[in-house]
């Protein structure tokens, strides 16, 4: 809501070479529509625009300089102030002033406060309400920036959180095809929305709300694919296509990797920020995960590219797939070592689409996934061809009366 003769004051001053395309676009009101109805756009910049973040920031870069609390920090319209109680409201007096003369003011809602001291004094307390009323007030468990918890103790209601909006997409995964269900929980609904969590906070440090997670996990994989699976048989699934799995990560395998490489990825620029020496700076937490993943790869050495999350996690997958290939023998055995070569798994990584023909249908996308991770098939019958079908399923790669690659239905009834 910014006014837009004030950021086009700021880019004539800071950047005169736009100045000319942003009057063009910006001097006058333009036309939106409501359906059919003319609704004039006279403030703020236009949603879409590619300059929009440049402009605003432009807009808003006096006032915010102009702050003297020891910590400053915003992106774009989020700002966080931090310090002595008097600085901060004091601070805070500036920018309500500073910033209605520019169309713009505090919301107080999306408003927290974080006392470090661990509560407000009255006067404190009623100064803040004057200033910004309503504003939330914030403990170790809730105080988070920009969606990552600042303290370990916020970690377990951020992953029980998601773990319950992971929960409420069964019903709707359920009624897609197990095939693009199964793409969309690997691709977009697991590990991927937890990411950003991963390597800004320490995770790992709770482990009960790891597992918790990853039980949900499981529980989801099986519903889409309609299989039962083994302890034995979910950590397999769990490592990464190369390695013999569906891709489909758990929590407890990444959370790790996921810490050390963002440590590692961000110290130079922390410390360049903090003005400390790099040799005398570590990031909190981050020895003690690196402590932990050496428990876990005894023998490994830390990686050439430690930023790299890929680099940390090679080493664990390995180690997880020679585990599971110690405990196996045999037939199962065969079968770790040939899934885990590199193309059995490209059909994991194909689109499932009908209209390319590489969409399986729910029946054999079930038979492929249980015969990759040693699932049980099939109840144990007599093939037509007269021989006995244990319920590994297995008949069916090489029965006499299967044509060619095709599996026999019989075999998987």
């Amino acid at each position: 809501m910014v006014e837009r003769d004030v950021f086009l004051k700021r880019v004539l001053e800071r950047v005169p070479s736009l100045f000319p395309f942003l009057h063009q676009c910006y001097a006058r009101p333009s036309n939106l529509f409501f359906g059919t109805i003319p609704v004039e756009s006279q403030v703020g910049a236009q949603q879409g625009d590619p300059l929009g973040p440049l402009i605003f920031s432009l807009a808003i870069h006096d006032v915010v300089s102009s702050l003297r609390s020891p910590l400053n920090l915003w992106y774009l319209d989020d700002g966080t102030v931090g310090g002595d109680a008097d600085e901060v409201l004091s601070d805070i007096e500036s920018l309500v002033q500073g910033l209605a003369a520019l169309g713009l003011r505090i919301n107080p809602r999306k408003s927290e406060v974080f006392a470090c001291a661990g509560q407000l004094s009255p006067a404190t307390q009623e100064r803040l309400d004057v200033l910004v009323p309503g504003a939330k007030l914030l403990d170790r468990t809730t105080f988070m920036l920009l969606g990552a918890p600042i303290f370990p103790e916020g970690v377990p209601a951020l992953v029980l959180s998601k773990m319950r909006t992971l929960a409420e997409t069964k019903s709707h995964l359920c009624q897609l095809s197990a095939h693009v269900a199964l793409s969309i929980l690997r691709g977009c609904l697991s590990i991927p929305r937890l990411t950003y969590s991963l390597r800004t906070a320490p995770v790992w440090l709770h482990r009960e709300e790891s597992k918790q997670y990853d039980e949900v996990l499981k529980d989801l994989l099986e519903a889409i694919v309609n299989i039962s699976m083994s302890n034995e048989q979910w950590s397999q699934a769990a490592l990464p296509v190369r390695y013999g799995g569906l891709g489909l990560r758990r929590l407890e395998d990444t959370q790790l990797p996921a810490f050390l490489a963002s440590s590692c990825g961000v110290l130079r620029l922390v410390t360049r920020i903090l003005h400390v020496n790099g040799d005398e700076f570590s990031i909190p937490h981050a020895a003690e995960a690196l402590e932990l993943w050496q428990s876990v790869c005894p023998e490994s050495a830390v990686p050439v590219q430690p930023e790299r999350q890929r680099a940390w996690d090679e080493e664990q997958c390995r180690l997880q797939l020679n585990m599971l290939m110690l405990r196996n023998a045999g037939a199962e055995l065969a079968r770790l070592r040939a899934v885990s070569q590199p193309e059995s798994g490209l059909w994991l990584h194909a689109l499932p689409s009908p209209q390319l023909g590489t969409l399986l249908d729910n029946d054999s996308l079930r038979v492929a996934v249980a015969l990759r991770l040693g699932c049980t098939v099939v109840e144990p019958h007599v093939c037509v061809c007269g021989a006995r079908v244990d319920q590994s399923g297995r008949h069916g790669l090489h029965c006499v009366r299967s044509a060619g690659q095709v599996l026999t239905a019989p075999c998987y009834q």
